[in-house]
């Protein structure tokens, strides 16, 4: 998959020496907001207004980080003001690609550009790091607003509710914590669950990534568990948010089990491809 180490990329997996053979996700690069106003949000710089027609989306349908901005885009009814670009599939030496030869596949639809990572560089020629989606762009300034897609999902969520008048709020402030603490299990053990106990490189940080059957799916899956049945609102609008970060990665693993990395003692050859698209936001 690789990364770009100032402005240039190297063909390289992640270094997993220094963990014990875990893997380590990177913290996103780019972490501005758009607003309503343009006012800076919780992190980064302002100069973002929600404006339609403004900004794009680069996605790949191969992978749930990309999928889950693209059900809030569709949830909010913003099709017509983010347009999108979907990267090829495969992501192998070079990464992410804009090759059109897969069905979904369009190529980078603003620019032309072959690769995902010129548009990294495009916003910091010496940036270093790895190339995710997915990628918020903005037209104007020609640059990332967000790589980081917990965060894009919220900035959807909001920002363009005085454009489109679609007021639909999946984050509700009067469950907003007692969403982000049923996220968080479900980040820890679920979303990232997968690439702890796929890109593991030894049977130790494999084993210890598979411990346990993720409580998250216990906690927010309809079906209840162990931990009993979900809140209320995990199942309306309100809860929605909460929603869209399990309900991608279990349509895509199947039965509630993500590609046999919840099994009781597996072996690592088992999720040896695990990996659902970008490893990393």
């Amino acid at each position: 998959m690789g990364q770009l180490v100032d402005g240039t990329w190297h063909d390289v997996w992640y270094d997993t020496t220094s963990t014990g053979g875990a893997f380590e996700r990177t913290t996103a690069k780019f972490r501005n907001w758009i607003t309503a106003d343009g006012a800076a949000g919780p992190t980064g710089e302002g100069g973002f207004p929600a404006v339609s027609g403004r900004y794009h989306l680069y996605v790949s349908y191969a992978c749930p980080w990309a999928h889950r901005t693209l059900i809030f885009r569709a949830l909010k009814g913003l099709e017509a003001h983010i347009s999108i670009s979907a990267v090829h599939p495969d992501m192998l030496s070079e990464g992410w690609t804009f090759e059109t030869d897969a069905h979904g596949a369009t190529g980078d639809t603003l620019y032309g550009l072959p690769f995902a990572r010129d548009i990294y560089l495009k916003a910091d020629p010496q940036i270093s790091g790895r190339v995710t989606v997915p990628i918020l762009w903005d037209k104007e300034r020609e640059t990332i607003v967000s790589n980081e897609s917990s965060e894009i999902i919220r900035m959807l969520n909001s920002a363009f509710d005085g454009l489109t008048g679609n007021r639909d709020d999946y984050g509700a402030e009067p469950v907003r914590s007692e969403i982000e603490e049923v996220n968080a299990r479900i980040y820890d053990t679920l979303n990232n669950g997968v690439y702890k106990a796929g890109f593991a490189t030894t049977q130790a940080a494999y084993d210890a990534a598979v411990a346990d059957p993720p409580p998250a799916v216990q906690k927010a899956h309809a079906g209840g568990g162990p931990a009993g049945p979900p809140p209320e609102w995990a199942a309306g609008a309100a809860g929605g948010g909460c929603s869209t970060w399990l309900g991608e990665r279990m349509a895509r693993s199947g039965a509630g089990r993500p590609a046999g990395c919840w099994r009781e003692g597996p072996a690592k050859e088992e999720v040896a491809a695990v990996g659902e698209g970008s490893p990393t936001h």
